[in-house]
């Protein structure tokens, strides 16, 4: 059985683009929502989204290596 990095490195990339995106919206929204509601809702939902997603990536990136050096020491022609 062989494990393709692939899927999981598209994922990652998938939901970096997809946060990005939303960064650029929230930005839009933003400039036009200027209240202290617009403030809790920040620091409620969005403060700890940005550290979150780059804690995953990397943990994402940990597994697929490990993932693959597995494969790699399981391999029969060792």
């Amino acid at each position: 059985m062989s494990f393709s990095k692939a899927v999981l490195q598209n994922g990652e990339s998938r939901l970096q683009r997809e946060f990005s995106d939303f960064a650029v919206l929230w930005r839009e929204v933003r400039d036009h929502w200027k209240d202290e509601r617009r403030n809790q809702f920040e620091n409620r939902h969005l403060k700890t989204l940005g550290p979150s997603l780059e804690r995953f990536s990397t943990s994402l990136r940990d597994l697929s290596e490990s993932i693959a050096q597995a494969t790699n020491d399981l391999r029969d022609d060792h």
